[in-house]
């Protein structure tokens, strides 16, 4: 097939009337090794190239070359990735409603049954996987975290942001689309305003049907626990399947009162670690506000909460993942990342999905080793995996026996080659051409 930039070429050399082309083997019938196109094709003289067609021409084909490749790449890369297996957790969530809590600096060491206790307690009563962590840390803005959880790509915001840079791309497989295809409705809610990290175009993209901003809602003025009463009304009005996606970024400073609160418990906390411990409050709040309405409107049954971190606290440990429904509790020691969240999420709600378009696993899947990334600058970067962890700062491998190493090495280093796979994805709007 054609490609559409030396389909246009093909079109400027012939004088062909595009609106006239019924059908794309009319291009075909030209004697084509006889033309210009034949020679822009072929000519590997890079001077009589420029003296054909310009350097200007030169440069665009050195792009096309390059995107080629690109392409070629991750070709192989996909076409190589393993299928998913079924476990025991495979469709245990199977037609319920379920929301996805995305919470702003979280870390789940940070919470306490004296200080937080709500939230403690769906920790414990939930399916939690432990050593799970939102790895933001490996590009820096703060929508990052989200368009990992929803494309399960790794997003390319080096020089700006990915949010700016691949709104207009297409992606086939995303966290609303795969539950748009089992029949739910989709809704993105979010305490803040869609021209931040242009969201209004993002969740466009993601698939959403519906996005619920703060102006949307309601007031502009309205706290977040304002905001949670009204999503909670949204979310119990509709009467069929839903998906929702909630980003929460609290807003509750501290004071005196919360201050001793933290204090009494932890006399001698670091002053930076009790802005923590006050945002965990303030979600500890939201969070049971908006679980008690479900509650009272017998919702909680039919209803599965999903509970992470965005990574803004990763150097204060992982934000684990939960999975919170009354009928489901368990802890699994298994590492992830957000990228693992979309198809972790097809294999507990049994929704079909192509493997071969996302980059993460399901962190249920007996054959994935799992993987989780911390960061802490110019002391550690490390990457860790349930079978021991390899250190690429300084080059060294922790808790594996040394038989071990090499296999660890090659799944560290698949890794980063998927981050940069997950580049070419973006740059090259891949999916588009499929």
């Amino acid at each position: 097939m054609i490609a559409p930039a030396l389909l246009s070429l093909c079109i400027l050399f012939y004088g062909i009337n595009l609106n006239e082309i019924n059908d794309i083997k009319l291009l075909q019938s030209y004697n084509i090794n006889e033309t210009e196109y034949y020679k822009y094709i072929h000519l590997d003289n890079n001077k009589e190239f420029v003296e054909s067609f310009g350097i200007y021409n030169y440069f665009i084909k050195d792009l096309e070359k390059e995107s080629v490749d690109d392409n070629k790449e991750i070709n192989e890369y996909l076409s190589n990735l393993p299928s998913p297996t079924k476990n025991n957790y495979s469709g245990i969530f199977e037609d319920k409603n379920v929301i996805f809590i995305q919470m702003n600096n979280f870390a789940f060491n940070f919470l306490n049954d004296l200080i937080t206790p709500n939230l403690y307690n769906y920790f414990v009563d939930s399916i939690q996987v432990n050593f799970f962590s939102s790895p933001k840390d490996i590009t820096i803005p703060n929508n990052d975290p989200e368009f990992m959880a929803n494309l399960s790509l790794i997003p390319n915001s080096i020089h700006d942001h990915a949010c700016y840079k691949y709104d207009n791309n297409y992606f086939p497989t995303t966290l609303a689309k795969i539950f748009k295809n089992k029949g739910y409705a989709t809704n993105f809610f979010i305490n803040d305003y869609n021209i931040y990290f242009n969201r209004g175009k993002m969740v466009n993209a993601y698939g959403y049907d519906e996005f619920y901003d703060q102006s949307r809602v309601g007031d502009n003025n309205m706290t977040t626990l304002e905001y949670a009463e009204k999503l909670a009304g949204i979310y119990m009005s509709a009467d069929y399947k839903v998906m929702s996606y909630w980003v929460i970024n609290a807003d509750l400073s501290r004071n005196d009162e919360i201050v001793n609160r933290i204090t009494n418990v932890f006399p001698d906390i670091e002053d930076e670690q009790i802005d923590y411990f006050v945002n965990i409050i303030h979600l500890d709040e939201v969070i049971t506000l908006f679980m008690n309405k479900l509650v009272e409107a017998n919702r909680m049954e039919d209803t599965v909460v999903v509970l992470f971190g965005d990574g803004g606290a990763i150097n204060y440990g992982t934000s684990e993942l939960i999975f919170y429904n009354n009928a489901q509790q368990g802890r699994y020691y298994k590492r992830g990342t957000l990228l693992d969240l979309l198809p972790t999420a097809a294999n507990l709600f049994n929704l079909d999905y192509d493997y071969k378009q996302v980059l993460g696993r399901d962190v249920f899947d007996d054959n994935y080793y799992g993987i989780s990334y911390l960061f802490d600058p110019g002391i550690h970067e490390l990457w860790e995996t349930n079978i021991g962890g390899y250190n690429y700062l300084y080059h060294y491998y922790f808790n594996i026996p040394t038989v071990e190493q090499e296999e660890l090495k090659e799944f560290v280093d698949d890794f980063n080659k998927r981050i940069l796979i997950s580049f070419k994805i973006q740059d090259n709007d891949y999916f588009r051409g499929k």
